[in-house]
């Protein structure tokens, strides 16, 4: 029903109110499906974490090799989108001497501020890929040889080079 002003429409609202109260209090104390639902499974877990336990070991135990499979293939992918990254910036020093083409064991990341340092890039290939894109976010990618030169103190690097990839682990698109 359409009101023209806010003053008819809040008449009408309270009005209501006033002539179904009591049916809306009650409906307003009364447990939803949903919440009663949630407090069953609630209870009924705190009663049966063993049985649960069992069970969960059991669906373990008869997909092991499909779990194992699974994890391995996320770590595998993750690792090759990872290099891939390195692959695709190269050493990002300005005046690197290095000639020849570049291998992905070649690079490393190096985080410009150690404090933001969560984790190696290299060792999280096991994580999710926002969580890698996060770290690599802080870091510049540097030819083992630029690496060792920035930590001598032979190299300086500007603040604002750092990578930019996206939570897919796409370069250049955030």
């Amino acid at each position: 029903m359409p009101f023209k002003d806010k003053q008819t429409e809040r008449e009408y609202k309270l009005e209501y109110y006033h002539k179904n109260k009591d049916q809306i209090k009650i409906s307003a104390n009364k447990p939803s499906r949903k919440r009663k639902r949630k407090e069953y499974l609630k209870k009924y877990t705190k009663n049966n974490k063993l049985l649960i336990a069992e069970t969960q070991s059991k669906c373990y135990q008869n997909k092991k090799e499909e779990y194992k499979e699974r994890i391995r293939k996320r770590f595998c992918e993750h690792a090759r989108l990872i290099s891939d990254v390195k692959m695709s910036y190269g050493c990002m020093n300005a005046k690197c001497l290095w000639s020849g083409p570049y291998s992905a064991t070649m690079l490393d990341f190096h985080h410009l501020n150690p404090d933001d340092k969560d984790c190696q890039v290299s060792q999280m290939a096991c994580r999710s890929k926002p969580s890698i894109a996060r770290e690599i976010n802080k870091c510049v990618v540097l030819c083992s040889n630029c690496h060792r030169m920035f930590h001598s103190g032979e190299l300086v690097l500007l603040e604002n080079t750092f990578c930019n990839v996206n939570n897919e682990l796409v370069v250049g698109a955030s």
